[in-house]
């Protein structure tokens, strides 16, 4: 197991924003990019393959795939949304759901599978707008979701939840 663990922590390398490729942009004008991330789960690990889209500034679209694994089964969730529209010159907002198939009980043995989703909402709104070089500005982030009991990585509960979170992001 260990050493599935650390060949697999290699698939991290394959993403070409560690090597500072933001975007491809297609013959449209339109950008994308993709990724492959590897992580651990509280029954195993996983897999996750990620899919960028944008049309323009204003829409843009991201979809994934993940394929979770405990000691012997793979279990297959995704999701998508669209992220950081701008309903203002200050104001985004994003918009997602996932969906997911995990062993019962979180069990690290279990080969029967749970389904369990999450629906989410996240709006930016930016108060500070400065020329800096070096932060080009802030803004306050509040996400509100919905999830059934499952793991969802970023997200603190295993059980049924209905959350509300708060915080800031600095923009270089």
């Amino acid at each position: 197991m260990a050493k599935k663990i650390a060949w697999r922590s290699f698939l991290n390398f394959l993403d070409p924003m560690l090597y500072n490729k933001i975007s491809y942009t297609t013959k449209k004008g339109n950008k994308w990019n993709a990724n492959i991330n590897y992580a651990l789960s509280p029954f195993g690990d996983f897999l996750e393959q990620n899919f960028w889209y944008s049309v323009g500034d204003r829409l843009n679209f991201k979809a994934y795939v993940r394929e979770f694994q405990n000691k012997e089964n793979t279990f297959v969730g995704g999701g998508a949304s669209i992220y950081k529209y701008p309903v203002s010159e200050k104001v985004k907002v994003t918009l997602g759901a996932d969906i997911w198939s995990q062993p019962k009980n979180l069990s690290f043995t279990e080969s029967k599978s749970e389904f369990g989703s999450n629906i989410y909402t996240q709006i930016r709104y930016k108060f500070v707008d400065s020329g800096s070089k070096y932060i080009k500005g802030i803004s306050l982030i509040t996400d509100f979701y919905y999830k059934t009991s499952g793991f969802v990585p970023e997200y603190d509960s295993l059980d049924d939840d209905f959350g509300f979170r708060l915080g800031f992001s600095f923009t270089r």
